[in-house]
């Protein structure tokens, strides 16, 4: 074989050296882009999904209790009653009342000029507008459904606290103590209470609370003012309690606050 067989087989050898060369460089390649694309697919985030608006505005009722009725008038009968601040979405409006769904789903009227719209706080300070500026005293009750002879003192700290006894959502006693003062009631009922404090800005004596930077702690025990009877044969005795709490830290203290929710706090 003469040298340029030689070659022509070497020149074959290369070329096809370099064909399986290109073709392994092909797969590899394509591989590895079908992986990175894959990977890219997989990585891509969800689009965000925009909020999407309310079916219907929303308002919240004004008025203490507000009547909805099956029609838009007071000659339409009444088909149940919502509290204040309840939220209602409004489908339309005629001739001074609101045709609403209520948060259970039920429909009804309600008159217009019972709901305003805004958001909770906006709605609720508008409710809340004291024309009474006056700052309570400590110890000024400001509420009071029952009546005993229980006695409850409150020390409060370097905020104004409003001290609440709550007998399950029901307000049956409320008082008011400065900061640094102490605040004493002698007329607490007999009971077993939740007693609950809150202390922030910008009080409201209509609805019993703070309407800026409201915060709410309360014993996280019952509170027990019960009559105790004794007798050492000849006579017969009564005690009754007369509990004190000291809203700072103290050393050897037994009462350690739990934090409420302002909505559980108010009326």
């Amino acid at each position: 074989m003469g040298w340029d067989g030689i070659l022509t087989i070497a020149f074959l050898g290369l070329l096809l050296a370099a064909i399986l060369y290109a073709g392994l460089t092909d797969s590899s390649g394509s591989r590895a882009s079908r992986s990175e694309g894959s990977s890219a697919r997989s990585a891509q985030p969800n689009p965000p999904q925009a909020d999407s608006p309310p079916l219907f505005p929303r308002a919240f009722v004004t008025a203490q209790r507000a009547n909805v009725r099956s029609g838009p008038g007071t000659s339409w009968a009444p088909v149940t009653q919502v509290d204040q601040m309840t939220e209602v979405s409004i489908i339309s409006e005629e001739g001074g009342w609101s045709n609403v769904q209520l948060p259970g789903g039920q429909d009804g009227y309600i008159s217009s000029s019972l709901l305003e719209r805004g958001t909770f706080q906006e709605v609720r300070n508008l409710v809340c507008k004291d024309d009474e500026k006056r700052k309570p005293y400590s110890g000024e009750i400001l509420k009071q459904t029952l009546t005993g002879q229980h006695q409850l003192t409150v020390n409060a700290g370097s905020q104004d606290v409003l001290v609440k006894l709550r007998q399950g959502t029901q307000t049956v006693l409320a008082f008011y103590v400065n900061q640094g003062q102490s605040g004493v009631v002698r007329s607490v009922p007999e009971g077993h209470f939740n007693l609950m404090f809150a202390s922030g800005e910008e009080f409201s004596r209509k609805c019993l609370e703070f309407m800026s930077a409201m915060q709410v702690t309360a014993d996280p025990n019952t509170v027990a003012f019960v009559t105790t009877y004794e007798s050492d044969g000849y006579n017969n005795y009564q005690s009754r309690v007369a509990a004190e709490y000291t809203l700072t830290r103290v050393s050897q203290g037994n009462f350690v606050p739990r934090s409420v929710s302002a909505d559980d706090f108010r009326e």
